[in-house]
């Protein structure tokens, strides 16, 4: 891959998460490498409304529409249990860089006026959590056995992109990839946007000063980003 970051144009590359966490949310995952050591959601605090019967298909899209709803404890039950925490945080994260986003968004309309908004606009947001992103179209749906693979494009993307599921305890579960900090990289983005909102009318700063001052401190955590991309 190349460096992404180092030639950053405006508004943000924002493009580099849309690689980064449809990978991590889709097929690929290998079974050969030890998952990582993390904590599993309680037993307490899952909930499932996805019926035994439901198709791989079916299954995915209820678990989108409670993920679109924020019942994150919705998902356990159908993510691999060494993985569910780190999926939920990932998806918490990248919902809150949303809305960290679309605050950004709105202090800017409000500051500068509808005309600053195109710079601060970064509206592939919304497509970068793979199956759960919001412009999914399902194109197949192959079941073999206990195994099941779901082609999907996001918006207009290609190439397609696929995610894996087994069935495993009557339920379909998602294969994931391993996700390491990602979640935390991810919040930190969002907690940049929520301060630079919060302080755009104290620092009295023109658009192109404050979608510079962006770039500069947003650099950082798009290489710690760009690091865990995984490489062709």
């Amino acid at each position: 891959m190349t460096n992404i970051v180092a030639g950053l144009p405006k508004p943000l590359r924002l493009t580099i998460l849309a690689l980064t966490v449809p990978a991590i949310i889709q097929s690929g995952c290998k079974d050969d490498n030890p998952p990582p050591e993390t904590t599993a959601l309680p037993e307490s605090q899952k909930k499932n409304t996805v019926p035994q019967d439901a198709t791989p298909l079916e299954t995915i899209n209820i678990l989108r529409a409670a993920r679109s709803e924020g019942h994150y404890d919705q998902l356990a039950n159908h993510l691999q249990p060494e993985r569910e925490a780190d999926v939920v945080s990932l998806l918490r994260a990248t919902d809150r860089l949303i809305a960290a986003s679309s605050m950004l968004t709105a202090r800017v309309k409000q500051v500068y006026g509808p005309a600053a908004v195109d710079k601060f606009q970064y509206d592939n947001l919304n497509n970068i959590a793979g199956v759960f992103s919001r412009d999914v179209t399902f194109i197949s749906e192959d079941i073999e056995g206990n195994t099941a693979t779901v082609v999907y494009q996001i918006a207009d993307r290609l190439p397609l992109d696929s995610v894996k599921l087994v069935h495993r305890d009557h339920r379909w579960i998602l294969k994931t990839e391993p996700i390491g900090d990602l979640p935390d990289a991810i919040f930190n983005l969002a907690d940049l946007f929520e301060r630079m909102a919060k302080r755009l009318v104290e620092r009295n700063l023109t658009p192109d000063q404050l979608q510079k001052e962006i770039e500069i401190r947003s650099i950082p955590i798009f290489r710690q980003i760009e690091s865990m991309t995984p490489k062709p």
